[in-house]
């Protein structure tokens, strides 16, 4: 009669849930709905808001779904596929919202986010791999490591010396 909700579909939605409302924040913003007058990454209310999705997304949300996935799969269920799939695009807009602001703190979270996920998948990496490297979970992993790997790169690339303009400037002032 009642149907209990379990981590797993918490996780799911509420991660969909987070990117969705991110991006229409942020699309809004850019179209200068919300706050006229002031550039995207300004640091505005609605700029906040985003970061502070995208570091749910990327500090809590992620690091969930690893887990919960990892716990279906060692039960032998396949509800773990779509769970693991939603941590590309998670991680994307996650990064994304947080490296979309323009203030040198949100650098530092952005750097305790990217730590958090690899050291949580890295635990997930081990303990699959001990069972064997062939496995599919295993195999999902290894393609979100790269793919990990490719979006931190283009995200810092595209923007790497306005990333170390603030400590340069910091240095340079002490």
């Amino acid at each position: 009669m009642f149907k209990f909700i379990t981590k797993l579909e918490i996780s799911f939605a509420g991660t969909i849930f987070l990117v969705i409302s991110g991006f229409i924040l942020w699309i809004l913003e850019d179209m200068n709905i919300l706050t006229p007058g002031k550039h995207l990454g300004s640091g505005d209310w609605v700029m906040g808001v985003v970061f502070l999705i995208g570091s749910l997304i990327c500090i809590i949300f992620i690091p969930n779904l690893y887990i919960v996935s990892y716990r279906e799969w060692k039960k032998g269920e396949d509800s773990w596929k779509p769970k693991l799939i939603l941590i590309y695009p998670s991680f994307l807009f996650g990064i994304f919202f947080q490296f979309s602001l323009d203030w040198y703190p949100a650098i530092l979270t952005l750097l305790l986010s990217i730590l958090a996920i690899s050291i949580t998948h890295i635990i997930i990496m081990v303990i699959v791999g001990k069972k064997s490297v062939e496995l599919p979970f295993f195999k999902h992993l290894f393609l979100l490591l790269v793919f990990y790997l490719i979006v931190i790169f283009l995200h810092f690339s595209f923007d790497f010396f306005n990333i170390l303009e603030y400590p340069i400037r910091a240095l340079l002032n002490y």
